[in-house]
Parts: structure tokens; sequence; C-alpha cells
């Protein structure tokens, strides 16, 4: 599996009516499901990876104006739903939190069955209630931490503040 393939893979799950989850759920299953054990355990690998890469402050604390107050729990969700928005956006919050306010909706955003679907028809598959160790890179949390009081959220995040903060 290379980044260009489960991009593409991604991509491909959001051609559905309407675009709505479950038929995401559905269209990344099917593709999923057309792909080899091993595939599909690489697809889990990079997909923990580029999850991995979005644990950072700056993205916590967009999530944490966006719900206003976020868990880690919300956080794995959040960090679901932007690879679920594809490449182009993953990256572009990666790089600059604060234009997830030019489409981020809390409804669209928060997708934690998203995440699951690999191990679902891998667990089909074999009848094994483990996932494989998935060997990738732990990171540390990434940036600069929230003001316990969130004060210096609206200066660091104008248009996310501006759009749903309180």
């Amino acid at each position: 599996m290379n980044e260009e393939y489960f991009w593409k893979i991604i991509e491909e799950s959001k051609v559905t009516p309407l675009d709505s989850k479950k038929g995401r759920l559905t269209k990344l299953k099917a593709i999923l499901s057309g792909l080899t054990t091993a595939e599909v355990v690489a697809f889990h690998k990079f997909f923990q990876q580029v999850y991995r890469n979005a644990y950072s402050w700056d993205l916590w604390s967009a999530a944490q104006i966006l719900y206003g107050g976020c868990s880690d729990d919300s956080f794995t969700d959040f960090r679901y739903g932007l690879i679920a928005s594809g490449r182009e956006k993953y990256l572009e919050a990666l790089q600059n939190p604060d234009s997830l306010a030019d489409w981020v909706e809390l409804e669209t955003i928060d997708f934690e069955l998203f995440g699951y679907v690999a191990v679902k028809i891998y667990q089909e598959r074999t009848g094994e209630t483990e996932w494989p160790k998935v060997d990738v890179e732990r990171r540390k949390i990434s940036g600069k931490k929230w003001a316990e009081n969130g004060e210096d959220l609206p200066q660091r995040f104008p248009k996310m503040w501006a759009k749903f903060g309180s």
C-alpha cells in the first residue's frame, strides 16, 4: 500500500448518493472487500499512520472549538472524519487547522465508524477477534496546547472561532 493508492481508496469511497456516512461505509467496505487480506492489513496500517500524523495540539484545538470541548475519543472520531474528507482537506488541515472553518461541519467530521472498516473485514475473513500487530510510528503530540481556559483560541484560530466559538 502506498500513499497514492491509499488516498485513491479514500476518494473512491466518497462516490455515493448524497455522500452519506452510511453510504461511505458501504462503499469503503465494498472497495476493501475486493482486496486481499494482506492488502486490507496494509490499508489499515497506512490509515493508522495518517491518523497518527494528525495527532497535534493545533488540530485538537480546532476540534475543541468545533465541539465546544473535545475528549480523547472525540478527537479520534474527528481525525477519522478528517481522513475520510480526503487527501487535500486532510493535508490543508494539518498545515492550517483554521482552514477547517471553510468546510467542516460537526455532523460530517465526526466519523468514528470510518476507522473500523478494515478491522471488521479482517475479523470477518479470519475469524480473529484481535487485529494483527500493526507496526506504525508512534508519535508524541506535536504543537502547542491551548490555554487551560481557552482564552488563546480566538487569536490562534480566528476563522474557526468566528464560525463555531462561544
